[in-house]
């Protein structure tokens, strides 16, 4: 079981690692549903990976272990920052259009208005 589950840990971290470059790609397309499945697919692997991890032993020291967990590191970075950016970008266009939403309530004016107090001597 020794090789074979090396085998196996190794499929599992390069379907992860091919799913964070996809991942990548889905987000610099806009197509925020499919990272978002992606994103499931991801975890669900991550977790069968961690869960894989005390009956490999100690595949950290191996160097094809090592090489994709870096490569996985790496894409997951790219995508973070890229999310990032949007956030920031969102949150700009957001502050900007409560700017504009209260510049235009000092334009709006009600209906004339009683006057409040009345003179005596009209």
């Amino acid at each position: 079981m020794g090789e074979n589950h090396k085998e196996d840990l190794l499929k599992c971290l390069r379907q992860w690692r091919d799913i964070t470059a996809r991942q990548g790609e889905a987000l610099a397309g806009g197509d925020l549903e499919q990272f978002e499945r992606l994103n499931r697919v991801a975890l669900v692997l991550q977790s069968r990976f961690e869960n894989s991890l005390p009956e490999a032993g100690k595949p950290r020291r191996d160097e094809a272990v090592r090489n994709l967990l870096e490569e996985i590191r790496a894409n997951q970075a790219l995508f973070i920052d890229a999310i990032s950016r949007d956030i920031k970008e969102v949150a700009k266009a957001m502050g900007k259009l409560a700017q504009d939403r209260k510049s235009l309530g000092g334009y709006r004016r009600s209906s004339h208005a009683a006057p409040r107090f009345t003179s005596k001597r009209t």
